[in-house]
């Protein structure tokens, strides 16, 4: 099995799911544990990084403030937000 640099490495879901059953599978024969952690649910959807750059390119800046912590939010609307 590759080893990847990080989850954006893979083209789809299925496949990190993949990995993540091998990982839990292989990983126990060499004393790690393998601690599946859920994706954060906000606002009826999951937390991530693809969400959130959807939300910046449609100028959605209200659902990128409902998803992202006070400081992640801070630092975009610094960073792209220049209305605000």
């Amino acid at each position: 099995m590759p080893l990847y640099k990080d989850w954006n490495d893979f083209d789809t879901l299925r496949d990190k799911s993949k990995v993540l059953e091998e990982m839990k599978k292989l990983l126990p024969e060499y004393g790690c544990d393998v601690v599946e952690i859920p994706r954060l649910e906000k606002d009826s959807g999951a937390v991530s990084a693809s969400r959130v750059r959807k939300f910046l390119k449609e100028g959605n800046f209200e659902d990128v403030r409902k998803i992202v912590p006070a400081a992640t939010f801070r630092y975009l609307r610094k960073k792209y937000f220049s209305i605000f």
